[in-house]
């Protein structure tokens, strides 16, 4: 016969022991959801949302459509087309990813002010989850030790709980421009730039930085020939200086050989005859002293010594995306 088990659990020990056991169970139960957190969707989705949104703008140069015989086609100028725009990419061409088009920041700027809802298409935002944005792109202007906000467009206001952000490092070209250095040669008070030679698509303004230079320049004018100059340009209007990146209010300008001058020539202001022929085919530049190469004619676009280069200047591109859908 089975004999009694006399041994038996005192009241103390099963106190300590579910003690234990509810202590390590809390734990858990409050730990463990913790080391999923950042593998949530709302998360996942605004992370990925900034980054592509980010290298989008960056990368790619935008795209717009049109037609051509029939055929549909495209191009990257879209800041020139936005009435076939396809896709907004800020990038000055698919070769040089982070260069930022100061032309097309532009165009952005004045799409925010006036279709906001546009930009968020056009920039993949308005999808089966809908979502806002806001940009920022800060440039160091080099010239001017001068930090500055390319986009002033006013952006909706966050109000959701749940926001990511993403900065990149970019360059911003603010356009190709003559690089004339006086260093080189100073035997004459006038120099005449020769555009004719321009593309029909060519759109952007004519920049003449002058450098190494010493003197007065005091006027721009226009002439269809190496000739007979004609002073219809109006400052402010047609042409403008920019001294040490600062705008001049009315020429002339003084330089020593420390400071740069954009001379701006609007494009705009080019004239034409009754069919549709340039008659402004060369840009003069006036000086009260010997400061210019003089008798030879520079040409803008191709001459062998006075090189057309990009201007860069480094910037920072934040981008803060949100949706409402994930409170």
């Amino acid at each position: 016969m089975r004999g009694w088990d006399d041994t038996g659990q005192s009241n103390i020990d099963f106190l300590f022991g579910i003690s234990v056991f509810l202590l390590t169970f809390i734990y858990a139960a409050t730990f463990i959801p913790g080391l999923f957190s950042l593998y949530q969707p709302a998360s996942i989705d605004l992370n990925s949302v900034a980054y592509r949104t980010s290298a989008m703008l960056a990368e790619d140069p935008g795209w717009y459509i049109y037609e051509v015989n029939s055929n549909l086609t495209g191009d990257t100028a879209w800041e020139t087309h936005d009435n076939n725009l396809s896709r907004i990419g800020l990038a000055v061409d698919k070769e040089h990813p982070c260069m930022l088009s100061i032309d097309k920041i532009d165009k952005l700027n004045e799409l925010v002010k006036s279709n906001y809802s546009l930009v968020k298409d056009k920039i993949g935002l308005n999808g089966t989850i809908k979502y806002d944005i806001i940009i920022s792109i800060v440039m160091n202007d080099t010239r001017t030790g001068e930090r500055k906000e390319l986009i002033d467009a006013t952006w909706p206001d966050c109000w959701a709980s749940n926001i990511e952000s993403i900065e990149r490092n970019v360059i911003v070209s603010t356009g190709k421009q003559l690089f004339l250095d006086s260093g080189i040669k100073h035997t004459d008070s006038i120099q005449r730039i020769y555009i004719a030679n321009m593309t029909p698509s060519y759109k952007e303004n004519f920049t003449i930085r002058i450098f190494n230079a010493t003197g007065n320049i005091v006027q721009v004018k226009w002439s269809n020939d190496t000739a007979n100059p004609i002073s219809t340009w109006v400052y402010g209007d047609d042409y403008i200086f920019y001294l040490n990146g600062r705008y001049v209010a009315s020429p002339p300008v003084a330089l020593n050989d420390k400071d740069k001058l954009e001379v701006v020539v609007m494009n705009n202001a080019l004239v034409y005859d009754v069919d549709g022929n340039l008659k402004s085919k060369y840009i003069w530049i006036y000086s009260d002293a010997s400061l210019f190469p003089g008798g030879d004619v520079i040409d803008y676009f191709n001459d062998p010594i006075y090189k057309l280069k990009s201007v860069t200047y480094p910037a920072t591109m934040r981008i803060e995306v949100w949706s409402y859908a994930f409170g």
